[in-house]
């Protein structure tokens, strides 16, 4: 049965882009629907996919960003998880799921684990199914709210890593409202092994003054102007004079100028979307009209040009969106990390059921100490473990709460003693 199911799936694999009629739904939903199609939906497996991921989506762990943390499957446990995340309007949602490979020779942690062994698909041998990743608008009650992966936006995976690499799947979602959002990632029946998975939050825009980052804003948009009478339309970046100025995106520099208000600037018009971006207050300017530029191409410098004579040196940065007028450019622009290091990341699977070996154990939104505290566990609460980020494991409670715990004050549960009828 079990070789007839893995020769469906190689079929269906073969086969995803056959199903013209479901070109709209995702390529989870394509999958799913190939496994209806070949008679295989009523079986205890598929069953059990499906569980795995209606679970996921009831009750996704909400924790800080960025996550980086390894989870282990095995064929016959199939298993998916959700992450819930709020999002500002046209932020990048980032996703690289990275299958890691075994030593099959070593011994000790870095054997591979009979249990992750797919004797069907040699899935530790260089046969990779794919990983489904789908994201949905948690306020929309439809079930199939998901959000089409965004082609033209490339995804830094690192420098060991290839895109083109079978055993990498890496995704970015760009959103058009704010709001909470949930992260489904889920393998393919019988892709069993152990995965690396990084999710983290990317701003549409490069940030537009060179060296600086989210510190240097110090003036912020819909602040008050001349006593009240205006607002400000945008943010101030504030640089030594003579820092470069850098394009935020691609585009065409519509226009540049010397004006009372905004002294020397540079209208640039955007490459898609419709934005224009305004930069003012420059000490120079770099380019002329109709120059393409692309993101990260000066041009100007920073000083205080214009009404800002009086002030420190600083850009001047605002966003105009089409038939809305200006809006706030810092979700644009705010720099977010990248990535958490990963120390003395382990092949050998954690066990599944762990308790608290401490008289208090502080539980986190992230593996650090330095992230929010969500609650403390007791001595002997049992836990099971959800994945593992380098000494610290992702656990859930009887409960159903979710977070981070550092892995040294765990020890494995001792078996749950019969209790007596009798009482």
């Amino acid at each position: 049965m079990m070789r007839s199911i893995f020769l469906t799936l190689v079929c269906l694999a073969l086969s995803a882009c056959s199903f013209p009629e479901l070109q709209r739904s995702s390529p989870r939903q394509q999958y799913l629907s190939g496994l209806q199609a070949s008679g295989l939906s009523n079986t205890r497996l598929v069953d059990q996919w499906q569980l795995a991921a209606r679970a996921a989506l009831n009750q996704p762990a909400e924790l800080a960003l960025p996550v980086r943390e390894t989870i282990w499957i095995e064929q016959s446990e199939p298993r998916a998880l959700a992450y819930r995340v709020n999002l500002l309007e046209d932020q990048f949602l980032q996703v690289v799921v990275q299958r890691l490979p075994y030593d099959a020779k070593a011994s000790g942690e870095n054997a591979v684990p009979q249990s992750l062994i797919n004797p069907l698909d040699e899935s530790t041998r260089g046969s990779h199914g794919r990983v489904f990743q789908e994201v949905y608008l948690a306020a929309k009650a439809e079930p199939h709210a998901w959000l089409e992966s965004s082609p033209a936006k490339a995804v830094t995976i690192g420098e060991d890593a290839d895109s083109d690499d079978a055993t990498v799947n890496a995704a970015a979602w760009q959103v058009d409202e704010d709001g909470e959002y949930t992260l489904l990632i889920q393998p393919e029946l019988l892709a069993a092994g152990r995965f690396s998975i990084m999710v983290s939050v990317r701003s549409a825009l490069a940030f537009p003054v060179l060296e600086a980052d989210n510190t240097a804003v110090r003036s912020f948009f819909g602040a008050p102007r001349d006593g009240g009478r205006r607002v400000h339309h945008g943010v101030d970046i504030f640089a030594p004079r003579g820092t470069a100025v850098l394009a935020v995106a691609d585009g065409t520099i519509a226009r540049t100028g010397d004006t009372p208000l905004g002294g020397l600037h540079v209208w640039q018009r955007a490459a898609s979307q419709g934005h224009r971006y305004y930069y003012a207050h420059l000490d120079s300017i770099s380019v002329q009209q109709g120059d393409r530029v692309k993101a990260g191409d000066e041009i100007g410098t920073v000083g205080n040009t214009g009404n800002a004579r009086l002030t420190p040196p600083h850009l001047h940065f605002g966003v105009y969106a089409t038939f809305k007028g200006p809006v706030d450019p810092l979700p644009m622009i705010s720099l977010y990390d990248a990535d958490r290091p990963v120390i003395n990341e382990s092949s050998e699977p954690p066990p599944p059921l762990l308790e608290v070996d401490a008289a208090r154990l502080n539980l986190r939104a992230g593996p650090s100490t330095k992230d929010d505290l969500l609650d403390q566990l007791i001595a002997g609460q049992r836990v099971a473990v959800v994945a593992r980020s380098g000494d610290w494991y992702r656990i859930v409670t009887r409960d159903g709460s979710t977070g981070y715990v550092a892995s040294k004050f765990l020890k494995s549960a001792q078996p749950a003693l019969a209790q007596s009828d009798s009482g």
